[in-house]
């Protein structure tokens, strides 16, 4: 486009510069023509660029010159101006031809315009294909589009928050078995158990808070797929089956990922159910054998108690 105005700028200005040169050029000049023509007087024609060369062989040359000088003023004054006509209609098709290729690459080219010329951007007609966009099909795939991606994103979301409390409740559940395994272990020292048993007790209070949550987001869940799959059909029958096959892959991921996840806290439930159980155990075996030390106190002191009557 750039060498398209350069080319339309300088081009008449080139064109009007020769036929000044081949107007200066016209004046009689009378030289020899004997080594040209030796028979009669001739006028050498005029050149491209307009020199008017005239000549005679012999004296009668220097006579005849000088008409046939004007007559080559007369041809180049009007090769002159049909320069000038097709410099002009050139011009104009340059002109014409750049505003063409403006129109025709407005979509490909990006410049930078201000306010007056979006104010003076003529207005253009609908095209074919912005016309096909507005039609019933059209709108109900666009919006069936919509509401696939904002199905996605929701159930995207939900899907992190429920990782991120579920790794969350991973880390509390090891915390609160591990604070059981240490109570396991110091039962037979009142002191440290019961210390340790207070910090036990705010662990697991955290923990079944954080599996609430965890509850709360996998109704949600529940809720979420069923979304997307309702977009995911409204996609299929709108006639978008390809949003509609990504759809489905997104919620066949979400639900293996899912799945894993709670296989996971199942495993760590089952291992904080079993250190649980051993605890109660241990803590029924050293109440067991506080009673059978009591009673063995007891046996103890009534034999010394009949002894000492006998």
């Amino acid at each position: 486009l750039n060498m398209w105005k350069l080319f339309s700028r300088t081009l008449p200005r080139y064109l009007l510069s020769r036929a000044a040169v081949c107007q200066a050029s016209s004046l009689p000049r009378t030289i020899s023509c004997t080594h040209l023509c030796k028979v009669s007087t001739r006028t050498c024609e005029t050149s491209c660029y307009g020199e008017v060369l005239t000549g005679a062989a012999g004296a009668s040359g220097t006579a005849g010159g000088a008409p046939r000088a004007a007559g080559g003023r007369k041809t180049c004054r009007r090769r002159g101006l049909k320069l000038l006509a097709s410099a002009g209609v050139l011009g104009g098709y340059c002109y014409y031809s750049i505003n063409s290729a403006a129109v025709a690459c407005q979509d490909v080219l990006v410049e930078t315009l201000d306010e007056g010329d979006i104010d003076s951007k003529p207005l253009t007609r609908l095209e074919l294909n912005e016309a096909a966009a507005l039609t019933h099909s059209s709108l109900l795939r666009q919006a069936s589009g919509v509401t696939v991606d904002a199905s996605l994103q929701l159930l995207h979301r939900v899907l992190r928050a429920r990782l991120d409390f579920s790794a969350q409740y991973r880390k509390q559940l090891n915390d609160v078995i591990d604070l059981l395994e240490y109570c396991t272990s110091v039962l037979h020292s009142p002191e440290q158990h019961d210390n340790i048993w207070g910090r036990l007790v705010v662990s697991r209070a955290e923990m079944e808070s954080l599996k609430d949550h965890l509850k709360d987001l996998n109704i949600l869940m529940t809720y979420a797929y069923t979304t997307l799959e309702n977009a995911a059909m409204t996609a299929f029958i709108s006639g978008v089956e390809f949003t509609a096959s990504a759809a489905q892959q997104a919620i066949n991921s979400a639900k293996a990922e899912l799945e894993n996840d709670t296989k996971q806290n199942l495993a760590l439930e089952l291992q904080y159910v079993h250190t649980h159980t051993k605890y109660i155990e241990a803590s029924h075996k050293l109440m067991e054998e506080a009673e059978a030390s009591s009673e063995e106190g007891a046996e103890v002191s009534d034999d010394k108690t009949k002894t000492s009557i006998d």
